[in-house]
């Protein structure tokens, strides 16, 4: 109980910080920028590399049309190139966002400097007539399978496209029609369970919505299945919204519409959505940002209500050097819920992240996670033994520190709280990057993962090698293993993985993995692939 009181003083706290004012800084010299070229599932691709001053090890903020979407980290950089990891998920950025580069810092000299070279100018863009239609997005052709080498006849391929494009001046007027969608096939080797096919198609449209607004910005509608990011909570629906910038720092937005099922992405005409909300924002896009906004939300299922609750969100951003995001929940109980929770409100989710560069070869992360698997009109029956409330909730921590200008060290590590008595469980990453070893173009790191609940203590290490096949093909090689220990027995994982991504030309990105099990009891073989076309 003490626990679960502290987690909700916790909560209370984050939501209370959505609404304090955060002090103002002073303006900083406008730094140059670089765009992202590529997003894949293994991280952001940027077109700027040592020659623009960029590092592995650099963290870099990444803005789309002045707004702050994230952070990332470069992990390698080539002459005019670099590949970085998100901070957060990878799929909240696109190709088309910009990074802040680094500022050039005294006794820090980049690729240029060192062989004397002219940095490339950054390629001429080509404004389109105002009433011309052009598309910007890609389409992905993707292959994923498994052969099973145990005889078990877990043999299976997955072929998928994948669409991710917007069509901007739809018919010359200020309407662009946004498409995300994602069609695959699922083909096993062999026939499954009764009622299962051999062969499964699963096709899902998450945005298929036309966007427009009024000539001077002040107004912004959209409607189909349709994502209004500042109602958060909403997801995406089958309905429309629109948004009113009532004054230089002010929005305010209603959305409605019905709810998609979760796992075919059909319509549910049954399950129905509201909200509304108000935005505000401050701050120089390049010093210092402040954005607060809270939504109010309402969801029914036919004609009793699944949910209602009220979300506070705040960002704020110093810069490069320190951001920190919270949010929280607030649930207002009436009907069934009510009845469940015996209290009018309760905090349903809390989740809080600071990062703070301390220098540019130093950096800190720290993060509290309560969130949970809201019960919903439709899961109000299932037993709390099968309803896991302390799914996320808990404290992360990461510290990142580069003595040397070649070599970053990192260490993250977590405690995932518990309130039904079990034991709380723990995690431990730490890992080690050599850039330019043991060649001017290769790398190399290890990590060792550690995890400890009340039953397993689990152990990863991990050691990869990365360097050039050809003058563009980075091919990086991984050596792992999977060992989880109980009170009764030991189970060990062995594999070998090889993967690869580069850009071909100016309009295709090709990236591949192999990975190979070698022991007894998953041995079987992996492969990915995706050839991604830049509209």
């Amino acid at each position: 109980m003490a626990m679960k009181r502290l987690g909700n003083r916790l909560a209370l706290l984050c939501g209370l910080m959505c609404v304090v004012f955060v002090q103002v800084a002073h303006g900083q010299e406008p730094r140059p920028t670089a765009e992202i070229t590529y997003v894949s599932s293994e991280g952001v691709y940027i077109a700027a590399g040592r020659e623009q001053g960029l590092m592995p090890g650099d963290t870099l903020v990444v803005h789309r049309g002045g707004d702050r979407v994230g952070v990332i980290i470069v992990r390698h950089a080539a002459s005019r190139s670099a590949a970085a990891q998100p901070v957060a998920d990878a799929t909240i950025f696109k190709a088309g966002d910009r990074v802040t580069l680094p500022p050039p810092s005294p006794g820090r000299a980049t690729e240029a400097d060192t062989a004397r070279v002219h940095a490339t100018p950054a390629p001429l863009v080509l404004q389109d007539a105002p009433d011309r239609q052009r598309i910007r997005g890609d389409v992905a052709f993707q292959f994923y399978g498994r052969q099973d080498l145990t005889g078990s006849g877990g043999t299976w391929i997955q072929p998928a496209l994948r669409t991710r494009f917007t069509v901007e001046r739809v018919l010359g007027s200020n309407t662009a029609l946004h498409v995300r969608h994602r069609s695959r096939l699922y083909h096993r080797s062999e026939p499954v369970a009764a009622g299962k096919p051999q062969d499964e198609w699963n096709h899902r449209v998450f945005e298929l919505a036309l966007v427009g607004g009024s000539t001077n910005g002040r107004t912004g509608w959209g409607i189909g299945r349709v994502i209004a990011s500042d109602v958060r909570g909403m997801g995406y629906r089958d309905g429309g919204y629109i948004v009113r910038q009532v004054s230089r720092g002010y929005r305010v937005g209603l959305a409605a519409g019905t709810v998609a099922d979760p796992i075919t992405s059909g319509v549910r005409l049954n399950r129905r959505k509201a909200g509304f909300f108000v935005a505000w924002g401050t701050g120089q896009n390049r010093s210092h940002r402040l954005n607060i906004s809270t939504a109010l939300s309402t969801e029914y299922d036919g004609g009793t209500v699944s949910r209602d609750f009220l979300y506070l969100q705040a960002i704020y951003a110093f810069g490069t050097r320190l951001s920190w995001y919270g949010s929280t929940e607030i649930d207002f109980n009436r009907g069934w819920r009510y009845e469940q929770a015996d209290e009018r409100r309760t905090m349903s989710n809390a989740y809080t992240m600071l990062t703070w560069n301390i220098s540019r070869t130093a950096g800190l992360d720290l993060a509290y996670d309560a969130s949970r698997n809201v019960r919903l009109y439709d899961t109000r029956e299932i037993p709390d033994s099968l309803f896991d409330q302390t799914l996320h909730r808990g404290w992360r921590g990461a510290v990142r520190w580069s003595p040397f200008a070649h070599i970053l060290l990192r260490g993250t590590g977590g405690l995932r709280l518990s309130e039904s008595g079990v034991t709380e469980s723990r995690y431990a990453t730490l890992s080690a990057r050599w850039s330019r070893f043991p060649g001017p173009r290769q790398s190399m790191w290890l990590t060792m993962s550690v995890v400890e609940s009340g039953f397993t203590t689990g152990y990863r290490p991990m050691l990869s090698y990365r360097f050039p096949a050809t003058r563009r093909l980075y091919v990086t090689l991984t050596g792992a293993a999977q060992i989880y220990r109980s009170t009764l027995s030991t189970t060990s994982n062995y594999y070998l993985e090889a993967a690869t991504a580069r850009p071909v030309g100016r309009r295709f990105f090709l990236s591949a993995t192999w990975r190979q099990y070698l022991d007894s009891q998953l041995k079987s073989a992996e492969i990915f692939g995706e050839l991604s076309v830049r509209l």
